[in-house]
């Protein structure tokens, strides 16, 4: 049986015979010091406010029922500790409901800052700011088959965050961005819009304020003659 401990509305975190703990390890280093990172997870389904009051239902209605109490995503909650650098929380969740899907990722430290008695850790100082976070969410939704729209947001406290904390994202994951981007493809024709704008002010990014692109590829015009074309207008600006 479902056992809810957290309402919102429309929305249900239970417990659903699935462990809470979804992951669990402990190291030891001259960086970190004792290190013990925790992450709990649980489910998200959408509830009817109007639930069974045990009456019978037709079958029509057994299964929007159904559809409503059906799981969406999961909710991640982080809680790490280190002893040289402070206690780590973070809240994360990935969800596809209908034709929306996405993801947020976000952490925040009251960091004690780096050892300066450590030769690596000195390249992270002096430390700018104790209260250290990022925040990035993801969402994308299919309007139709054909038109769809992508939107990010990437914010970062300061340049060394991601080392730091996140070093595998910062080495091989993609640039941090801010943007929106629409999409519309038909077969051999489509058009895009971008706006893109820098939110770190520490990174250097072209940004789309906005762009907008027609594509067609291999239109045909008469017998064994075809038509190709890219076209492209923006305001774009680097910023440093």
């Amino acid at each position: 049986e479902k056992i809810p401990i957290l309402y919102v509305p429309l929305v249900i975190v239970g417990i659903n015979d699935e462990l809470l703990l979804k992951h669990f390890s402990f190291a030891d280093s001259n960086r970190f010091g004792t290190k013990v990172e925790t992450e709990w997870g649980f489910p998200l389904a959408f509830i009817d406010k109007n639930a069974d009051s045990g009456k019978e239902q037709d079958e029509n209605k057994e299964g929007e029922h159904s559809e409503r109490n059906k799981k969406f995503g999961d909710l991640l909650f982080e809680y790490d500790y280190m002893t040289k650098r402070g206690i780590g929380l973070g809240l994360d969740a990935k969800y596809k409901y209908g034709k929306t899907e996405g993801s947020l990722d976000t952490y925040y430290i009251l960091d004690k800052g780096p050892d300066p008695e450590v030769p690596f850790e000195t390249r992270f100082l002096p430390l700018e700011d104790s209260e250290r976070t990022r925040i990035k969410n993801h969402l994308r939704h299919s309007f139709t088959e054909k038109l769809r729209l992508d939107t990010e947001v990437s914010y970062v406290s300061d340049r060394n965050f991601l080392y730091e904390f996140m070093e595998d994202e910062y080495k091989n994951g993609k640039p941090q961005e801010t943007y929106a981007y629409l999409r519309y493809a038909n077969n051999n024709v489509a058009a895009t819009v971008l706006e893109r704008a820098r939110l770190n002010s520490f990174q250097s990014q072209m940004e789309y304020l906005p762009q907008a692109s027609f594509y067609t590829y291999a239109v045909p015009v008469v017998k064994n003659l075809y038509f190709t074309n890219r076209s492209e207008i923006g305001n774009m600006r680097k910023a440093y």
